[in-house]
């Protein structure tokens, strides 16, 4: 199985994916759009992300997909990913850069908020802070990773190994930055970090 681990990748590539490879191919979009209009009780949602992400409007159309009932307010957070790549997540540019881009929530009567980028749980402190408790954070990583282990279970193929130390990491980047990274988000060293090149 393939997850499209990044919500600018789902946006613009998953269709063409899936039509093109006969493996099941999970993207970040759709979970976290089911999970939202599950969860929400005013029926608006706030979606973030990248600049690509929220001018493909592919959360909007993937609610429109399901026929939910829910609007949609989405915001481009193009220096969030810079912030948090740079190590920079908690200093007090990144507080103000947030309070600038989020403000306008405020205005809305939004009770859920899809983090629409994988980047974003490094500041969903800040962002919680900013939005309010009232407003529910949907993690896009989450909810592919929940779709995913119902599929690993249905289909028997679910690893039961509780030994992560002999994983594989394949990356087309830099492997150092992946390894910084990575680390990062997983609170762990990578050990095996390898760099390809796709043809």
């Amino acid at each position: 199985a393939v997850v499209i681990a990044c919500n600018t990748a789902s946006a613009v590539a998953y269709q063409e994916l899936r039509n093109s490879y006969d493996i099941p191919i999970f993207d970040v979009v759709e979970p976290s759009v089911i999970h939202s209009d599950h969860i929400s009780r005013t029926r608006k949602i706030g979606v973030i992300g990248t600049q690509s992400t929220i001018h493909s409007r592919a959360y909007t159309l993937a609610l429109a997909n399901i026929q939910s009932n829910c609007s949609v307010v989405e915001i481009a957070c193009p220096l969030f990913v810079p912030l948090i790549e740079e190590g920079w997540s908690d200093i007090l540019v990144a507080k103000d850069i947030a309070h600038i881009y989020l403000n306008s929530f405020n205005k809305t009567d939004i009770d859920t908020l899809i983090l629409g980028c994988t980047h974003y749980p490094i500041i969903s402190k800040i962002i919680q802070k900013i939005v309010g408790n009232h407003v529910r954070l949907v993690f896009s990583g989450k909810t592919v990773g929940n779709k995913l282990m119902t599929y690993l279970e249905q289909n028997n193929c679910k690893n039961n190994s509780e030994n992560l130390s002999n994983t594989q990491f394949y990356v087309t980047d830099y492997p150092q930055k992946f390894d910084e990274l990575g680390s990062r988000f997983l609170g762990r060293k990578l050990e095996y970090v390898h760099h390809i090149q796709l043809h």
